[in-house]
């Protein structure tokens, strides 16, 4: 796990199970149907009870019909530890010709201020548009993460996370000219966000490129420094069976 500290806040990079944390809300990336699916959304789902879930999100539905990219609505969490689930609809990659980087940064600056809305301090968030909706891995990581500073800094919530989980947030790289994360299966490898030779593979190497760079994505991110390695006990650590 990784902390970043800002004045009015603190940013998470972890590796867990968002459904087992108890954040006051978690943030679930449906389609545009809220009708449940694959992935962090079968999930959450599943965690929070299929049933009660779906009726709130077909409520929802009911009223405004479907859910645009880069929206957000909220629900109870149901059987979650989290109080709230935040839906939100990432964009599909097209190219990137068709305003996915926009829909992406409202994705999550819409869920930020609607967190605020509902008096949430702490948020944790999946890798949205990383999975089958085939985002950029590496572009995605960039937008999450300034859209996460800016809310920080804009006293929206107090901790934001942003949490991968499962065999992509494993060790799977591709060196190839580019640097560690793009192989098709690494969707939310800890390599593409991380970018250091602090995270290690599975049989302990180092994850970094040949040249021993630093590819840091954080790096590309304006005023996001490092302050800080494995959290001693406040969310999500807490809930964090393995730590990193």
């Amino acid at each position: 796990m990784r902390d970043w500290i800002f004045s009015p806040g603190r940013l998470t990079l972890c590796r867990n199970d968002i459904t087992t944390l108890d954040a006051d809300a978690i943030v679930n990336a449906p389609n545009a149907w809220l009708a449940g699916g694959g992935g962090v959304d079968g999930a959450i789902h599943h965690a929070a009870g299929v049933a009660p879930l779906q009726d709130a999100c077909q409520a929802i539905i009911r009223k405004i019909g479907t859910l645009p990219p880069g929206e957000a609505v909220i629900t109870p969490g149901f059987g979650l530890p989290a109080k709230h689930i935040i839906h939100t609809v990432g964009p599909i990659w097209k190219g990137g010709a068709h305003h996915e980087s926009t829909l992406l940064r409202n994705a999550y600056l819409n869920s930020l201020r609607l967190a605020h809305e509902h008096d949430i301090k702490t948020i944790a968030f999946p890798a949205i548009s990383c999975g089958v909706y085939g985002y950029p891995v590496e572009d995605a990581a960039r937008i999450a993460l300034t859209a996460l500073k800016e809310g920080l800094e804009a006293r929206l919530i107090e901790e934001a996370s942003m949490v991968l989980h499962g065999e992509a947030a494993e060790i799977r790289a591709d060196y190839r000219g580019r640097g560690p994360g793009f192989s098709g299966g690494a969707i939310h490898s800890l390599p593409v966000w991380l970018r250091t030779g602090s995270a290690r593979r599975a049989d302990s190497r180092p994850v970094c490129p040949p040249d021993g760079s630093d590819y840091s994505i954080f790096h590309t991110v304006p005023g996001l420094q490092h302050k800080g390695g494995e959290d001693a006990g406040r969310f999500p650590a807490r809930r964090m069976a393995n730590k990193e």
